[in-house]
């Protein structure tokens, strides 16, 4: 999905919001009656991602989606981690009777176009996976061979020429460690370009 105007805004609302390195605005939406907050922050470890803090009957999820560059655009997956997905889809991701990530995201993406954000604290979330591998920040390379189900999930959360430069790098080598510590949170993209 190209994102280079929701990026252009948000790079654009943080200079215009005084916001220095390390603080993070916020854009507070509403959909579907649920409060969805969208975090933006320029620290290196953030700076190519939106997280979406959703609190859903008093429960707060977290979806940290990867935006890129690529091709003089920004590009994002809709992937939503099957987790969270199967907790929510009824909630936030049925729209014409199917149960789809991208109208919402297009939605989102509207919203933030249209909205003035606010200086705020990073987001604090309460949810703690019941699987690591849905884990929503990228942290390190492991020497371990890739397994199948990390495969898929590059695949889903990341434009193909970024997909391609991490299985490049990684081989039959290495694979990719995900956190839910966001002070441990490394940008995929630079840490790959830096490779």
């Amino acid at each position: 999905m190209d994102v280079t105007k929701m990026v252009e805004k948000l790079n654009s609302d943080f200079l215009d919001s005084g916001a220095s390195l390390n603080n993070t605005i916020k854009y507070e939406l509403i959909y579907n009656n649920y409060k969805i907050d969208v975090y933006y922050s320029k620290t290196s470890s953030l700076k190519n991602m939106i997280r979406l803090v959703l609190d859903v009957d008093g429960k707060k999820y977290l979806i940290a989606e990867q935006f890129s560059e690529h091709d003089g655009k920004y590009e994002m997956n809709t992937y939503v981690n099957s987790e969270i997905y199967e907790l929510l889809k009824f909630s936030l991701f049925y729209v014409d009777g199917r149960c789809r990530t991208n109208p919402f995201f297009e939605e989102i993406i509207n919203r933030i176009l249209d909205k003035s954000p606010i200086l705020s604290p990073p987001p604090q979330v309460n949810y703690k996976y019941k699987n690591s591998d849905y884990n929503p920040y990228f942290e390190t390379t492991v020497r371990t061979t890739m397994s199948d189900k990390m495969k898929e999930r590059i695949k889903k959360n990341y434009i193909p020429a970024l997909a391609h430069k991490i299985f490049e790098y990684c081989g039959d080598t290495l694979t990719l460690r995900f956190t839910s510590d966001p002070s441990k949170a490394r940008d995929i993209e630079a840490y790959f370009d830096y490779k």
